[in-house]
C-alpha cells in the first residue's frame, strides 16, 4: 500500500483515511470516524510510527483525550476525559513521570467543577513521592509515601468525615504493622 487511502463503514460513510509511504507505513495525518461521520481521532505518523499531537473525541465532539507522541511512545503533557473522570499528568518515553492527578467532574445548574480525587508522583511509571487519594468531600481518603514502586512508612486511611480509621505500616513494600499490631514478614520459599 502506499499514498492516500480511505476505509468506509458498512454504511458508506468514511471510517479512516491517511497516508500510506513508500515503505507501506503510515505517514503524516490520520483521522478515524464514527459512521455518523463525527470525528473520533486524529493522529500523526512518521515512518510509521505515531509522532506529534494525538486527540480522541466522543460521539459528541467533546475530547477526551489528548497527547503528543514521539517515536511511537507518548512524552510531554496528556489529558483523559472517562465519564465523570479526568487526569492530567506527563509521560516522558511511555512512561508516566512526575505529578499526576485525577478529578471527579460535578456539575451544577451554573457551572461543572472538578475535585481532585488522586495526586502523586511517578518515576518511570512507578509511583513515587507522596501519593493522595481524596473523598468526594475533598477530606483525605488515603495517604503515603512510594519509594520507586514501594509503599515506605505510615500508610493512613480516613474515614469520610476527616477521622483517623487506620495506619499500616510499610518497610520496603512490606507490611510490618496493622493498626500497631506488628505483622510476621512473609517467609519465601526456595527453590
Amino acid at each position: 500500500k502506499t499514498g492516500t487511502w480511505k476505509y468506509f463503514h458498512s454504511n458508506g460513510k468514511l471510517e479512516q483515511t491517511g497516508l500510506y509511504n513508500k515503505d507501506g507505513k503510515p505517514e503524516g495525518i490520520w483521522r478515524w470516524y464514527f459512521d455518523s461521520g463525527q470525528l473520533v481521532r486524529e493522529e500523526n505518523y512518521y515512518k510509521g510510527k505515531r509522532d506529534g499531537l494525538s486527540e480522541e473525541f466522543d460521539e459528541n465532539g467533546v475530547l477526551i483525550e489528548m497527547g503528543e507522541y514521539y517515536d511511537g511512545l507518548e512524552d510531554g503533557p496528556w489529558f483523559r476525559l472517562i465519564g465523570d473522570y479526568y487526569q492530567r499528568g506527563n509521560y516522558r518515553d511511555g512512561l508516566r513521570t512526575g505529578m499526576w492527578y485525577d478529578y471527579h467532574l460535578q456539575s451544577n445548574e451554573n457551572k461543572t467543577d472538578s475535585l481532585v480525587i488522586f495526586k502523586g508522583g511517578f518515576i518511570e511509571d512507578l509511583p513515587d513521592g507522596k501519593h493522595i487519594y481524596y473523598w468526594d468531600n475533598q477530606k483525605i481518603k488515603d495517604e503515603g509515601l512510594y519509594i520507586m514502586g514501594r509503599k515506605e512508612g505510615n500508610w493512613t486511611k480516613y474515614n469520610y468525615d476527616g477521622t483517623l480509621f487506620l495506619i499500616i505500616s510499610f518497610v520496603n513494600g512490606v507490611e510490618t504493622r496493622y493498626d500497631g499490631v506488628k505483622i510476621k514478614p512473609p517467609i519465601e520459599s526456595e527453590e
